[in-house]
């Protein structure tokens, strides 16, 4: 695969010709149990391979109509990787610029890949594509394009065998390597650390007005810190909506009907991380003293000796 680069203000049709290569064949597959930082939707996360806090991997999955993106400075190695389903310009633009470790923009190129989103009914992932790759033109960075594995490129129909033919993805899940740089698609059992309150804080979210609302929206959850090898998540309050008992008991058919943008191809697991979220939401009317005790985040450090996430408790 010849990779593209991308310098700002230009190039649109070898962009989008590079949705015609057939990239997947080309990575493998492996399932990540340890060593690994999950990125959730419209989370971000940036790993340093000289300062990495026994973590070696990054990686994301549950990608139907959202895509997946890694971003990578060839010259430290230091690599980000962030599961979309909008695509936030400006936190695009602050990952960018921490990975060339607050440079000048035009000094450094960045590796870039793409990986999620096939050919849904409602078109969901192609108006992503589109708004990605117009992204990736416009910007005041420079980006070398290599894997794209998108569109119809990550379509299936099924096996011959089955009677109901409707487009799937091919893949769901991507992790990198940050000290190989290998990139290959992977399965994650785990989602830690906390993954049904960061599902609440995706899903459920109280947000003070409608300009606050955006205000987020333009940017991505950023909870790993890789300066400091802590996760934090920070406190946020839950909405309570009149529906939110009835979801946290409804049945698969009105969660994927009401709560997804591809109800045919969800992962195994999204109804029921659907009803643990709402149940949380349920349990905890005051979050902020019961969640996030007297208003503090949430910390975990990674314990290289157990393989897990460790929560900091405040004394």
């Amino acid at each position: 695969m010849t990779p593209l680069h991308l310098n700002p203000k230009g190039q649109s049709k070898k962009v989008i010709s590079i949705l015609t290569l057939h990239c997947l064949a080309l990575l493998i597959s492996k399932i990540l149990i340890s060593d690994v930082i999950y990125v959730g939707q419209r989370e971000v996360a940036i790993l340093n391979p000289g300062q990495n806090f026994g973590l070696r991997y990054i990686g994301s999955e549950d990608a139907t109509t959202c895509h997946i993106i890694t971003m990578r400075n060839p010259q430290s190695g230091k690599c980000a990787l962030a599961h979309l389903d909008h695509v936030p310009s400006k936190g695009l633009d602050h990952i960018a610029h921490k990975l060339q470790d607050n440079s000048d923009a035009a000094s450094e190129e960045l590796e870039f890949h793409i990986f999620g989103g096939y050919q849904d009914e409602q078109d969901i992932s192609e108006e992503l594509s589109l708004q990605l790759i117009s992204y990736l033109i416009k910007s005041q960075f420079k980006f070398m394009l290599g894997y794209c594995v998108t569109g119809s490129h990550n379509t299936s129909y099924g096996s011959e065998s089955e009677k109901s033919k409707y487009p799937r993805p091919k893949l769901y899940g991507i992790g990198i390597d940050v000290f190989s740089n290998e990139v290959f698609t992977a399965d994650f059992p785990d989602h830690s650390p906390d993954p049904d309150l960061r599902h609440v804080r995706l899903s459920f979210r109280q947000y003070d007005s409608y300009d606050h609302y955006y205000q987020v929206k333009d940017f991505l959850y950023e909870d790993w810190n890789c300066d400091k090898g802590t996760f934090v998540i920070e406190p946020f309050g839950f909405h309570h909506s009149p529906d939110i008992s009835w979801m946290s008991k409804a049945p698969d058919g009105f969660l994927l009907k009401n709560m997804s943008t591809s109800p045919k191809v969800e992962p195994k697991d999204f109804c029921a991380s659907m009803r643990r979220a709402s149940q949380m939401v349920l349990d905890h009317p005051e979050p902020l003293k019961t969640v996030f005790r007297n208003n503090t985040a949430k910390t975990f450090i990674y314990s290289e000796n157990e393989k897990k996430w460790i929560l900091c408790v405040n004394k």
